[in-house]
């Protein structure tokens, strides 16, 4: 898996308004339709639509 990438200001907002910590997420990819994050913690992938 490729390294995940820190959060910008706008992803921690996306993560915030759906009740997510954006605290404990890393950026693996952008898609067009979504967003692929990564728990620093567990090392599991969270996809979630835009």
């Amino acid at each position: 898996m490729k390294n995940g990438k820190r959060l910008t200001r706008e992803e921690k907002k996306f993560l915030e308004s759906n009740g997510v910590n954006p605290n404990g997420y890393l950026r693996v990819k952008k898609l067009a339709d979504s967003y692929i994050f990564l728990n620093k913690e567990t090392g599991k992938t969270l996809d979630i639509r835009r």
